[in-house]
């Protein structure tokens, strides 16, 4: 897997956002936590221009850019819960994976 390294951000909001609304308490946010570093990431700088390009084009926010950037540079498909994301990614012909 490759992702932009704004995925640690990502992964912190989320989590934070579980936290906030009681779905998790922080001993499974530890957990949740080992999990995420287990897994084999290449984390990679984004193409900032051509994010901003992406961003304009699709109409979404940079932070969803740069896993589009990243996902086209190296020719693999997105990975994503985020409906949104999704079909951004569909309208500038990348696969997706949902899950």
């Amino acid at each position: 897997m490759v992702a932009p390294i704004s995925l640690h951000f990502e992964i912190g909001n989320a989590l934070s956002a579980m936290l906030k609304k009681r779905r998790v308490d922080f001993d499974m946010i530890r957990k949740l936590i080992r999990n995420y570093s287990e897994i084999q990431i290449t984390f990679v700088n984004p193409d900032l221009e051509n994010s901003l390009k992406i961003s304009n084009q699709l109409k979404i926010y940079a932070y969803d850019a740069y896993f589009l950037d990243c996902a086209l540079r190296f020719k693999l498909p997105i990975l994503s819960l985020d409906k949104g994301l999704n079909m951004a990614a569909r309208k500038i012909n990348l696969k997706t994976i949902e899950v």
